[in-house]
């Protein structure tokens, strides 16, 4: 599975950030700012070169806690995936559906969910998630 790695830099110079050169579908996703940094997911594979000295790069192998949760809700690509999760759930169980299967501990729905949140895995994991 391809995944991404997570740097964040100095909110005051991101602009200064120097673009590698990429290949096919790979992309640098901006994933947000928490704390006067910047976040941003870099393919594996991708080196950033040398970049200015002003943007204080920093490898965040791994991004947890409050951080984490805050990239979470103002990265755009990762509420777009949550949204494609919450479309194919709800393109076989309406909310009301949905409830009842709760309430009844409903083994089908449950495997149904797992399956499709696995689904989309590989996705989160290009973003560093």
């Amino acid at each position: 599975m391809n995944k991404s790695f997570i740097f964040s830099m100095d909110a005051q110079h991101k602009g200064s950030l120097v673009y590698p050169s990429l290949t096919g579908t790979q992309t640098i996703y901006h994933l947000g700012e928490v704390d006067g940094r910047h976040y941003i997911a870099v393919p594996e594979g991708v080196n950033l070169g040398l970049q200015p000295a002003v943007l204080d790069i920093r490898s965040e192998e791994l991004v947890s806690g409050p951080v984490r949760d805050a990239l979470k809700k103002t990265c755009l690509e990762y509420r777009t995936i949550n949204d494609k999760i919450k479309a194919a759930i709800r393109s076989r169980y309406s909310v009301e559906d949905e409830l009842q299967a709760l309430r009844e501990g409903d083994e089908a729905y449950q495997q149904f969910v797992k399956t499709v949140i696995s689904s989309f895995a590989a996705e989160k994991a290009l973003l560093g998630f």
